[in-house]
């Protein structure tokens, strides 16, 4: 971690929160983007494993705050546990398996795929998963998307491919989504640390940082009230889309 992280966040102040306030937006609309839109914004100013560990605080509280929004966590729990479960898992050997595989390539893969999906759906909007098939779908996207966390950092696109599948109303996808980052992110924490990563600089700026992420986390949640079902499922499938089109640019490009 760069020592002059917190001496650039002084700097650039304005800018830093006001990249900090459009992540928490998105996120508060959609329930997912922040990392999307802050970090390759953030690596305007330092580098990106720096700008990764310091949004570890953000997301973390972030996604903690969504995941009990409006909803008990007790039946989420019993109905995705098995996802989260077997994610964990994947996350903790696609990690052993990282030096094994080139990423570029995974990147290419999986970014390719989620555009597939996005465009997809959009042209068949009423393609569904069947409740009766989560007894075993669930646990085998959770487990391949987390090996392909554990990979590449990226696990949450199979997952947003699935929930959106399953045609979930707005408010208890963006909690689902939540308990589903949180699950998956925590390992990365833990490595994060271990690694020298996210140090003390990285969690005073994370712990400044989550005011503006929350404020617009705030104000979009309150603009997710007023969006339409059918026009938020076409919101996520446009971030979808991003993140499919940046995972196929780091192949190419990184």
């Amino acid at each position: 971690m760069q020592a002059e992280l917190l001496e650039t966040a002084r700097l650039h102040l304005p800018a830093i929160a006001a990249i900090l306030l459009a992540g928490g937006l998105v996120k508060g609309v959609v329930g997912i983007g922040l990392p999307l839109v802050t970090i390759p914004l953030l690596a305007l100013f330092v580098p990106v494993p720096t700008a990764v560990a310091a949004m570890c605080v953000p997301i973390l509280v972030s996604n903690l705050y969504q995941s009990r929004q409006g909803f008990a966590v007790r039946p989420i729990l019993h109905r995705f546990w098995p996802l989260l479960v077997t994610l964990m898992l994947g996350v903790m050997l696609g990690a052993q398996l990282l030096v094994a595989l080139d990423p570029e390539v995974l990147n290419i893969a999986l970014g390719a795929t989620v555009l597939v999906f996005a465009v997809f759906s959009l042209l068949t909007p009423r393609f569904s998963i069947p409740p009766a098939r989560e007894v075993w779908l669930g646990p085998s996207i959770g487990f391949g998307a987390g090996l392909l966390g554990g990979l590449s950092s990226f696990f949450g696109p199979p997952i947003i491919v699935y929930l959106v599948s399953l045609k979930l109303p707005k408010d208890l996808f963006v909690a689902v989504v939540a308990m589903v980052f949180l699950s998956g992110g925590l390992p990365l924490y833990v490595v994060l640390v271990w690694y020298g990563v996210l140090d003390w600089d990285a969690a005073i700026f994370g712990a400044v940082g989550v005011v503006p992420v929350m404020l617009g986390v705030f104000a979009g949640q309150h603009l997710r009230r007023r969006v339409p079902q059918d026009r938020f499922r076409l919101m996520i499938l446009a971030v979808l889309m991003l993140i499919g089109a940046n995972l196929v640019r780091r192949g190419f490009f990184t």
